[in-house]
């Protein structure tokens, strides 16, 4: 290809197909796609001198092995090996060498290999990816040895040093995740009595597991190393783990009472004794009174009564010893027996009965205890990617074949000493070599190399390929298993007379001669190892086959590989995760009843083990053979949690039933001796063998009906509504309060921090169901005032006073056939509100600091206070339904004068008034008067 450009017309250089030009066979070594050659559809530049300039462009893929150690914040350093993959670098008599360099490095000697580059690429038109940045591109050239030659093969390595952006993790995982286990601190601060205390824990933990699963996606399964993200999430899901396991101790701790467990003395001394002077504790003092106002416990010490007395008033509500913020809806029969206890407990008699009561209580404590114990006793190569899933083993491998063909023989010395020669492989004579157990439908190698001819007929041929074939998996003991895979190689037309077909390794035998074994059956001196499995052999066979198609023999040689998975990445991310959520599976037991969340925690666990198992689904074939041992841990968990979940559900049925929703008949002892709980007429079913235990329990049933209908009729006799539960009434007390009027009653709510409005209704005013957003009390000067909450009415008369919870329904209204305007008496209503009611904020106009009022002086202040003003002109009698704002706002009067309404008040505005107006305040206006109104809408900035 050299020409003088003098002798066709100053021609210097031509662009010429790159098909019809001889090409060095340059290839990716390390390629992950089986494509090796660069496409020769692109033109290449041929000079007058001889030079060749070919820049065809190629899109590579190739194998890169992840450090995910400092995932994300990780720095990746990838490699791309190109060399010939015929001609070596020897040099001889002829110019069939190929000193392979990079086109910035000059002419050096080969002592100087290998040759360093820093600057080894173009980035001048680099698009960058939006995942990571190049750091550098360098570059190395050196000469690589190879066990089948003796002369080296130079090669031309580059390297890309990539760092990962960490914008989308940091914002997408490690900032959630942060904030999710910085939660799990939170549970400390929430007081026992919190239902969600438990809820908290397992549901943070959940999350953190959800992110765990996230990355386990996101990163390769290497096990060569663990991120430091996954080392902080498992450290995170350990503790949370165990503070799950410290708050279910604290809540079954705080949940004890002195009737089922003691304290130990060496607990005592250790609590009581020894930490409390430590951290500076002292015992709570009590006083006489405190001593006196101790509640007295009923009925096997589950309910207490709180008694507060007032000369004219006495209030009954019951409380759960458990829980002291949760109030119980008072039962009318318990309500009725406690209070006469209480009340008269100075009658002499009345003390007897009350002792009495106790002792037949006690003999109920005694039959629960026999019934309890009685239900516990009836309640009995490079292996570059293994698709498990699919089954396909895939390879990168280099075929190493080597024939005899008498046809291409010659001798050296007629050839001027030529003893070998580089032939492309299309052009000579192939054995139809290929992979029997194929998954692809690639059988055969298609990457045509050049061929290696020498002068006694000696084919030697070695092409790249890369391999998928079918594994069976047997997953029994996912993931600590060990794989055995084959790949079967023989000629598919050529049978065994025709084609001996052996391993290179082995040494000449007869044509017929039976099995042959090959322990090791492959040279791994180049092998890249794989992240996920390690190859611990590599053997091979000779066997002779007869089909049912032919009477001779066809050989093929089989490689068996054996593979073991690495199971640090599995452990990890897998197991460990599984047994600690497993492990809180036996803390629902542990957990009482009464303090919430036993449901929570057994469906959360159940959710958290799906997860799991659905991760593991994704990972293994989904094959019939076998079931994974984690697997079967996982699916027998989960019918442990199930059951956990039904015998939970069983326990909490069983805690929450009241004397109102008895349990359901239970045998007792024998079939003849059975019991059931009262029904709904009140009986009991007893039969003649019935035990003593039982007998107690029905008298004493008995005797609390007796009590009940004793204190029934003594209580008709007082006022109606004296044990109204949550109504809290209270009346006026001449002697401690002094004589009633309007005024003093004004005073006396005023000292209890309440805002006083008066009001005045005429009869036959109704107030339907409503609510108040903040508490209230209703009181009563004059006239007679009926009033229904809590499904309870009364009726309030002057100096009556009555609390109403906020967000509580209620309706009322004025009892009487007189009117307002009538000589006799009028009904006047007191609407109390809470002094912290906001009040309204009016800015008044100075002439002596604003100058004289006018729109263009209020537009002037409202802009140096921050406001942007719209002014507005309105008629007479306008009205502005209740409406709110989207932004604080301020109301301000020229001309004229305006009703506000907010906060359930009124006021007038007139003109130079500036009233603030809170966002999002319901409130409403009118125009007062005849004239119109000239105002400005001033909105904050």
């Amino acid at each position: 290809l050299v020409w003088d450009p003098a002798c066709f017309g100053g021609v210097e250089s031509i662009h010429v197909p790159a098909e019809d030009l001889w090409r060095p066979d340059i290839v990716l070594y390390n390629n992950a796609d089986g494509k090796y050659e660069i496409t020769t559809l692109t033109r290449a530049e041929v000079f007058f001198n001889g030079t060749v300039r070919w820049m065809p462009p190629a899109l590579y893929l190739s194998a890169c092995r992840i450090d995910m150690e400092y995932f994300p914040y990780d720095e990746q350093i990838c490699s791309m090996r190109f060399s010939s993959w015929t001609y070596d670098g020897s040099k001889g008599r002829f110019l069939s060498i190929v000193d392979l360099r990079h086109h910035l490095q000059k002419y050096a000697p080969e002592l100087l290999r290998p040759l360093y580059i820093d600057y080894a690429a173009d980035l001048h038109d680099f698009g960058s990816t939006i995942e990571y940045d190049v750091i550098s591109v360098s570059a190395v050239c050196y000469d690589r040895m190879y066990q089948h030659s003796p002369h080296p093969y130079p090669e031309v390595v580059f390297q890309f040093r990539m760092r990962r952006r960490t914008v989308f993790h940091t914002f997408n995982l490690l900032l959630p995740c942060v904030a999710v286990a910085v939660l799990a601190v939170m549970t400390f601060l929430l007081p026992p009595e919190c239902r969600e205390k438990i809820s908290l824990s397992i549901t943070t933990l959940l999350a953190l597991t959800l992110f765990f699963l996230l990355i386990s996606k996101t990163a390769p399964p290497t096990s060569l190393a663990v991120p430091l993200i996954g080392k902080y999430l498992l450290f995170t899901i350990v503790l949370i783990t165990s503070s799950i396991l410290l708050t279910v101790v604290v809540l079954n701790v705080h949940f004890r009472s002195a009737e089922t467990h003691s304290m130990g003395k060496w607990m005592r001394r250790i609590f009581l004794e020894v930490l409390p002077p430590l951290l500076g504790l002292q015992p709570p003092k009590q006083t006489k009174k405190a001593m006196k106002q101790m509640m007295l416990e009923i009925v096997s010490n589950k309910w207490a009564i709180q008694k507060t007395r007032t000369p004219r008033r006495t209030e009954c509500r019951l409380r759960d010893h458990r829980d002291s913020n949760y109030e119980r809806k008072p039962d009318p029969l318990i309500c009725q027996i406690s209070r006469q206890l209480v009340e008269c407990c100075s009658d002499e008699a009345q003390t007897r009965l009350q002792r009495k009561l106790h002792q037949v209580a006690e003999g109920s404590k005694f039959i629960e205890q026999r019934l309890r114990v009685s239900r516990r006793e009836k309640d009995v190569s490079y292996i570059g990617y293994k698709d498990e899933v699919n089954q396909i083993l895939t390879t990168n491998v280099w075929v190493e074949l080597e024939w005899t063909d008498s046809r291409l023989i010659w001798e050296p010395e007629d050839f001027g000493g030529v003893t070998a020669l580089f032939i492309p492989s299309e052009q000579l004579w192939l054995p139809d070599l290929l992979l029997y157990n194929n998954a692809d439908g690639t059988y055969v190698i298609d990457i045509m190399t050049k061929a290696m001819v020498f002068h006694n007929g000696t084919v030697k041929w070695t092409p790249p390929a890369i391999f998928k074939s079918s594994c069976p998996i047997n997953v029994q003991y996912f993931p600590y298993d060990i794989q055995e895979c084959s790949m079967k190689f023989g000629s598919w037309t050529y049978n065994g007379h025709e084609v001996s077909l052996k391993h290179i390794t082995q040494k000449r035998i007869p044509e017929h001669e039976g099995n042959v074994h090959i322990d090791h059956a492959i040279i791994l001196k180049a092998f890249y190892p794989s992240v996920e499995f390690e190859l611990l052999q590599v053997s091979a066979i000779r066997r002779a086959e007869y089909y049912t198609c032919c009477k001779d023999p066809f050989i093929d040689v089989t490689f068996k590989l054996a593979l073991r998975r690495k199971t640090l990445f599995y452990t990890i991310n897998l197991i460990i995760p599984c047994v600690g959520i497993a492990f809180l599976t036996i803390l629902v037991f542990y957990l009482p009843s009464q303090s919430g969340g036993k449901i929570a925690l057994s469906i959360n666990v159940l959710l958290g083990l799906t997860v799991f198992l659905l991760l593991l689904t994704e990972s293994i074939p989904p094959t019939g053979l076998a079931m994974p041992l984690i697997g079967k841990y996982l699916l027998f968990t989960m019918g442990l949690v199930s059951l956990s979940i039904l015998n939970t559900i069983f326990v909490l049925n069983l805690h929450n039933r009241t004397p109102n929703r008895p349990a359901p008949t239970i045998d007792v002892w024998s079939e003849s001796s059975t019991w059931s709980f009262p029904t709904a007429h009140k009986t009991w079913t007893v039969s003649h063998n019935t035990p003593l235990a039982a007998c107690r329990l029905i008298n004493f049933s008995q005797n609390l009906r007796t009590l009940a209908k004793h204190f029934s009729k003594l209580e008709a006799k007082r006022r109606v509504g004296i044990c109204m539960g949550d109504l809290k009434i209270t009346h006026w007390d001449v002697n401690t309060d002094g004589v009633f009027s309007e005024g003093k009653l004004k005073e006396k709510l005023e000292k209890e921090g309440f805002t006083v409005i008066p009001y005045t209704f005429s009869p036959g005013t109704v107030f339907p169901d409503h609510t108040h957003v903040v508490d209230k009390k209703d009181g009563i000067t004059a006239g007679k005032f009926s009033f229904t909450m809590h499904g309870k009415t009364v009726i309030l008369s002057a100096g009556d006073t009555i609390f109403v919870p906020k967000n509580t329904v209620h309706a009322s209204h004025v009892v009487g056939d007189e009117d307002v305007h009538s000589q006799g008496p009028y009904f006047s209503f007191l609407d109390i509100l809470e002094r912290t009611m906001p009040e309204f904020v009016v800015h008044h106009w100075d002439e002596a600091e604003d100058g004289v009022l006018s729109r263009a002086t209020m537009k002037a202040k409202l802009q140096k206070m921050g406001y942007s003003a719209t002014p507005y002109t309105f008629g007479a009698g306008n009205v502005f339904g209740t409406h709110t704002h989207d932004a604080d706002k301020m109301d301000v009067v020229v001309d004229g004068e305006l009703e506000f309404s907010m906060y359930g008040k009124s006021i007038v505005l007139k003109s130079g008034d500036a009233l603030e107006i809170p966002k999002g305040e319901p409130h409403s206006a009118k125009v007062l008067g005849n004239k119109k109104l000239e105002f400005f809408d001033a909105t904050k900035l």
